[in-house]
């Protein structure tokens, strides 16, 4: 079966899909059978398909030293007098492609996530915070909340603007978000101690946290 009857086939079975699992693999298989559309370039075509996808990915944000590497090797590759060489480069440079594809996909879904959540949490703790501040009995609850609000702008403003990080460290990424803001929540835990234990001498709506002024 060539590849246009395969895709084909993948579109059929697609239709007919009941499960998100079915279209997941519907959706990888269709992707293998695309990077062996690289089989099916003309020689005098393989070098400027290449370059292109290179040059995609690099406009994608891909780390540098990724794209040195295909250059070098791949890239090189590209050039070669056989045939068989240069299409099999060619494949090995689309199925990279891909992978980059759907790994820039999960990212910006995944720091929209965050930013969503984080600045949810934001509209949400901020104007709670500014009115236990205006509680005497509850004003170290709202420094706490004013602290875990900091923590989450914080994170925030730091957010790159694109794809920053390689694959490997986009978990990383994900648990350097929440050390962040747990951070911000304990170190107001740690303020609101001093206060409480009178090591600052601070006074909010009148009151101490050691007795009244």
């Amino acid at each position: 079966m060539n590849v246009s009857d395969r895709l084909e086939e993948d579109e059929r079975k697609a239709v007919q899909a009941t499960t998100i699992d079915e279209l997941e693999d519907l959706v990888d298989d269709a992707k293998s059978q695309g990077q062996l559309r690289a089989y099916a370039c003309q020689p005098l075509e393989v070098l400027d398909e290449g370059t292109l996808a290179i040059d995609l990915m690099e406009e994608w944000g891909v780390p540098a030293d990724t794209i040195t590497n295909l250059r070098g090797s791949l890239g090189r590759k590209l050039r070669d007098k056989d045939n068989a060489i240069a299409h099999g480069a060619l494949q090995k440079i689309f199925e990279e492609s891909d992978s980059w594809s759907d790994y820039i996909d999960e990212y910006s879904r995944t720091m929209k996530r965050f930013a969503r959540l984080l600045g949810v949490a934001t509209l949400l703790l901020l104007p709670l915070a500014i009115v236990l501040l205006h509680i005497p009995s509850l004003v170290l609850v709202g420094i706490l909340l004013a602290g875990a609000v900091g923590g989450c702008v914080s994170v925030i403003r730091k957010m790159p603007g694109g794809m920053a990080t390689p694959s490997k460290e986009l978990e990383a990424y994900e648990r350097l978000i929440l050390g962040r803001t747990i951070t911000g929540a304990i170190a107001s835990v740690v303020g609101c101690a001093f206060l409480a234990w009178g090591l600052l001498p601070l006074s909010i709506q009148n009151q101490t946290f050691w007795g009244r002024t």
